[in-house]
């Protein structure tokens, strides 16, 4: 592989990318952001790990109908969270098993050479993160959270806009490429 980034050179007017390698017919660079990244980083899925295959399907439709699930019904979900919040024992369990799905995933799948890869690391690190701060902060991290998501409406669509695109794209990934 090239790397994820290589040096853009090009007339902005014509929309044209190339680098030293491009030129050359080395390297076809897609532009994602303002960034040059070789198509082998982008579209490299015919040769997807097996893993990361996997874990796109279970992971993607499950994300997908967890994020229409909140937006159809985002106020159960909110007085639910304060409900979860006040037991403790439920709290705990919760975090245990985020942080041992989160390391189950990092353990399987720390893999950082393509997009889908990247996602799915990623996701497993923010588990256990997640979890660990569950575990050590307990009830201010999840009232945090509660508050967060139940008055900010732009910080939810925002939230729920990742979740979409996140949870789409490693469905796309994992059933449809």
């Amino acid at each position: 592989m090239w790397g994820l980034f290589l040096p853009k050179t090009g007339s902005p007017s014509t929309g044209s990318t190339s680098s030293p390698q491009a030129s050359s017919g080395q390297v076809n660079l897609s532009t994602i952001g303002g960034f040059a990244f070789s198509n082998e980083f982008v579209l490299n899925y015919k040769h997807m790990n097996e893993t990361t295959l996997f874990l796109s399907r279970l992971i993607g439709p499950t994300v997908l109908l967890i994020g229409i699930s909140f937006a159809i019904h985002h106020k159960f979900y909110i007085d639910w969270f304060k409900k979860f919040k006040e037991s403790e024992p439920v709290l705990f369990l919760t975090a245990f098993i985020e942080i041992i799905a989160g390391l189950a995933i990092i353990l399987s799948h720390n893999l950082w050479t393509s997009v889908p890869e990247i996602i799915i690391s990623v996701i497993g690190y923010g588990m256990v993160l997640e979890g660990a701060l569950v575990l050590l902060v307990g009830r201010p991290w999840v009232n945090l959270a509660v508050r967060l998501f139940s008055r900010t409406t732009s910080l939810f669509v925002f939230g729920l806009l990742i979740v979409f695109a996140l949870g789409g794209y490693l469905t796309w990934i994992g059933y449809f490429v």
